[in-house]
């Protein structure tokens, strides 16, 4: 009885560690993102509103996941339970950084929609930037997809020959579509 309290407590230590890292972390987050915004209100430059706006939600991922990082060593949780956890952690920012990498795409593509105005007389060549840009856009955000989908399969050791084929491949696709 008195070994199950005792891992009771150490169990509800730990969770309660994690709980707080992520809850650490998303005060981080909406303190950072206020002064972000007031910052680009101020400033009136497109290139900070729209930072600010697209990433903040995978900031907003990225930021506990990192905490969960940093935390788990501190707890005592079994090893059968921690190493899924940072699996999934480890996953999770993969994914959480693919999806930044896809942001800073859309702030580009807003600078150049901003510098580049549809919305004048003589707008020909705005209009064939834009296009150019969008084009670029889809191909990188299929491009960082593969990759990160790639990167996600290497943490897996029974099916990591097939990420390091996927990432082969998406190295490969990239020069194809530089050549073009």
């Amino acid at each position: 009885m008195v070994q199950f309290l005792k891992d009771w407590h150490e169990w509800l230590i730990s969770s309660g560690m994690l709980i707080g890292a992520v809850i650490l972390a998303r005060i981080v987050h909406a303190m950072v993102f206020a002064a972000g915004r007031r910052i680009a209100a101020r400033s009136g430059n497109t290139m900070d509103d729209s930072l600010v706006k697209h990433a903040n939600r995978p900031v907003r991922a990225i930021l506990p996941l990192l905490a969960l990082s940093l935390a788990l060593p501190a707890t005592s949780l079994p090893q059968n339970l921690e190493s899924p956890i940072r699996h999934a952690v480890v996953l999770g920012l993969i994914a959480s950084i693919a999806w930044l990498l896809v942001s800073f795409i859309n702030v580009f593509e807003d600078i150049v929609s901003q510098k580049y105005r549809v919305d004048v007389s003589d707008n020909l060549r705005a209009r064939k930037l834009q296009t150019q840009v969008q084009v670029l856009r889809r191909i990188g955000v299929v491009v960082i997809s593969v990759i990160t989908l790639s990167i996600m399969l290497m943490t897996f050791p029974s099916i990591r020959q097939f990420g390091v084929s996927l990432f082969a491949s998406a190295g490969l696709a990239g020069l194809v579509v530089a050549m073009a």
